[in-house]
């Protein structure tokens, strides 16, 4: 497994880790998921954006 496809993995799991912990407070409400909800949100679409631009950099690469 080369750098860059060890970094979109662990970015990877990143995302689903912020998605699950928006999803948590999302069900829980309460303080925290109205001080969070939108942060956690832009985390994850930021999140998202960065393993796509690695998955197409590293398409370029290969091809």
């Amino acid at each position: 497994m080369s750098g860059v496809d060890f970094i979109i993995v662990l970015m990877f799991l990143a995302t689903i880790a912020v998605l699950i912990v928006g999803q948590v407070s999302m069900a829980r409400g309460g303080k925290f998921d109205d001080d969070h909800s939108v942060d956690l949100m832009s985390a994850r679409t930021l999140v998202q954006l960065v393993v796509f631009m690695l998955i197409m950099i590293s398409i370029f690469i290969a091809s």
